[in-house]
């Protein structure tokens, strides 16, 4: 009961938004949540069962045929076959981070120098819900930078829209980043507070996410026993704002990131 308490908490103190729209939102987690309560297994073991996962996310580009057929051999890699991450849980804090396994299947078939393909293996991140902290790990030109910010918060509606996805059945749900739209399937069956990436915030692990330039799926979801998780130890500590000047002179070497950014520019 004190995890299904503490998930609850830590949604409902994430959406301070407009009011109306908070209560509403409140209400609507508040009723799954109590859903979830009962379906679940007995709850001195909850906590106990939940705290340590380990889930696998295949990550897609979602890109028009039309700048697919305009992008290097060396990108086709990223189109063409989805990347692989895991997510580890224990509790307090999370782990993003990519497969070692496909780093070195991708660096084998490419120039590690690459930026695209350094910024690739780079890219994770970390959350701590114990001091709301989020920091993104990524890579630029053979540089790694810490981006240290707070927990993204999403003002997700919850639908009455369910599916089974693999195993799971998943209930439909929606939000906005930056004025574009994204879906996502979460399951209670897991009421894990979680989910691929920095997107969060709904009362079960998110099996299933569409954005505008990507696409994630969870493939595969362990169970497992005393997960540590540690921050990153490697890399330039930055703030957003500092990290995006850096990106921005940049912009022009990356044309993957460039393409997705012309296609859905509003």
């Amino acid at each position: 009961m004190k995890l299904i308490f503490l998930a609850l908490s830590i949604i409902l103190a994430q959406n301070c938004g407009n009011k109306t729209v908070e209560q509403k939102q409140k209400k609507t987690i508040a009723q799954v949540v109590k859903e979830t309560n009962k379906s679940s297994m007995k709850n001195d073991t909850l906590k106990e069962t939940f705290n340590n996962l380990k889930i696998t996310y295949e990550e897609s580009l979602n890109l028009p045929k039309e700048l697919i057929n305009k992008l290097p051999k060396e990108a086709l890699t990223m189109i063409n076959n989805p990347i692989r991450y895991h997510l580890l849980h224990n509790g307090y804090s999370t782990r993003y981070s990519i497969d070692k396994d496909f780093v070195k299947e991708k660096r084998t078939s490419t120039d590690s120098k690459n930026s695209n393909s350094f910024s690739l293996a780079e890219y994770s991140t970390y959350k701590n819900y114990q001091n709301n902290n989020l920091i993104i790990k990524t890579g630029v030109n053979n540089d790694i930078y810490l981006i240290n910010t707070k927990i993204k918060q999403f003002d997700w509606a919850i639908t009455k829209e369910r599916k089974n996805i693999g195993k799971y059945n998943c209930i439909k749900a929606t939000t906005t980043r930056e004025n574009k739209k994204i879906i996502a399937y979460y399951t209670d069956e897991i009421p894990v507070n979680e989910g691929p990436s920095i997107y969060n915030g709904l009362p079960g692990l998110i099996i299933y996410l569409k954005a505008p330039d990507r696409t994630y799926k969870a493939t595969k979801i362990e169970f497992k026993e005393n997960i540590k998780i540690t921050k990153f130890k490697i890399g330039k500590n930055t703030s957003e704002k500092e990290y995006k000047k850096i990106t921005d002179k940049i912009k022009n070497n990356s044309i993957i990131e460039e393409s997705i950014e012309k296609h859905y520019k509003d």
